[in-house]
């Protein structure tokens, strides 16, 4: 098992729990975060980077790996800005309802390596967590050309 690529997807989403996240879209734009998510939230905004990374031609495998997870979610929150994850995603996947994520749980993780995924529906039971996402944030994305 490859351990770095497990850590890159951790590292992720532990920045974007802990409101550090950093990264560049697949346009090369940069992407600084300091918007502090729940698991629900993440678990969203996964769901949308899935979704680009999926529908992103440049993406040869069509996927979302460990290896361009941080591209995507940088892409999925320039794309959403301030408005909340929950509308961001239903106004942006065509027949996304919360909750209807797919059949399998292959569908909604990130593919780490042949044998490994990480399941982008783990939750923690921390109480503090907007775990619905229809929040309004108040901090900042910023990108930069």
């Amino acid at each position: 098992m490859n351990t770095a690529s497990i850590s890159n997807a951790i590292q992720a989403i532990c920045t974007l729990h802990d409101g550090t996240f950093k990264a560049t879209t697949p346009n090369g734009i940069a992407v600084v975060s300091s918007r502090v998510l729940g698991y629900g939230e993440i678990d969203q905004l996964l769901t949308y980077a899935q979704y680009l990374a999926s529908h992103d031609k440049a993406n040869a495998a069509g996927k979302l790996t460990s290896d361009n997870v941080r591209t995507y979610l940088a892409a999925a929150l320039r794309s959403c800005g301030t408005i909340s994850l929950m509308t961001c995603v239903k106004q942006n996947i065509p027949s996304f309802w919360p909750g209807n994520t797919g059949s399998s749980t292959k569908e909604n993780s990130i593919s780490v390596n042949s044998n490994t995924n990480v399941n982008s529906n783990s939750r923690n039971a921390h109480s503090s967590d907007n775990k619905n996402g229809e929040g309004r944030s108040t901090s900042m994305i910023t990108a930069h050309s």
